[in-house]
């Protein structure tokens, strides 16, 4: 395994005095807004730099997650480029895509998780179903629920629109491998695929020597809240 690692200290304010005291600090009118589209551009980009051609790449997190997101959606499709298939993973969602869209399901559920907790056996997964934004045709995607283990939570697995059509040949094929990653990844209360599990572990290692309080001190940052978060 070669990790490679990106954080990016960046700090807001909706104070423009503070921003005058300090080029580290940025002004923004919604913070949280703001550095979530800012993640999620340093992500692809990152993404893009080090994936190698002719690679599927497995990303932990949702395709689309809100505004911020779907401001970079179309950038994913920049990896067919170079012959890279994006495929993303959610374990945690109270998303109701299907359980709204079909009556035979509707009111039964309290999720689509649930219904294919209620539903697959271990091993199984459900059918592709696609999803586009009535509002906003180039958020699209595919998607199915997999089941690895009994007892435990399904996960949803997405890829783009047009992945999959570019792709449509191979998919079947990558889902047997997502299923063979999680099995022998061997961890039934958290399955995951084995890459992302690696990748998370030298991810907390990582945060584990950046010292934020320090970086915070040099450039001019008190905290004025008890509890403090960092990252996305």
């Amino acid at each position: 395994y070669i990790p490679i690692n990106y954080l990016s200290f960046k700090f807001y304010t909706r104070s423009k005095e503070v921003t005058k005291k300090s080029k580290y600090i940025e002004y923004t009118e919604d913070l949280e807004n703001q550095s979530k589209k800012d993640c999620a551009v340093d992500r692809v980009n990152f993404l893009r730099k080090y994936t190698p051609a002719h690679s599927i790449l497995l990303i932990d997190g949702q395709l689309i997650a809100g505004e911020a997101y779907t401001t970079v959606i179309n950038m994913y499709k920049l990896f067919h480029e170079d012959h890279v298939i994006p495929i993303f993973f959610v374990k945690n969602s109270n998303s109701n895509m299907v359980t709204d869209n079909l009556k035979e399901l509707s009111g039964f559920y309290n999720s689509d998780m649930h219904w294919a907790f209620k539903t697959l056996r271990e091993g199984e997964r459900t059918q592709l179903f696609e999803y586009t934004d009535a509002f906003n045709q180039r958020n699209s995607k595919v998607f199915c629920y997999l089941k690895a283990f009994n007892g435990i939570s399904p996960q949803r697995i997405e890829l783009h629109t047009e992945t999959y059509r570019k792709y449509k040949h191979i998919i079947p094929q990558i889902l047997e491998m997502v299923f063979y990653l999680i099995l022998v990844q061997g961890d039934r209360k958290n399955p995951q695929v084995r890459p992302i599990a690696i990748a998370e572990r030298y991810a907390r290692s990582v945060l584990s020597m950046a010292n934020v309080f320090k970086i915070m001190k040099d450039v001019g940052i008190t905290p004025t809240i008890n509890q403090k978060r960092f990252g996305w």
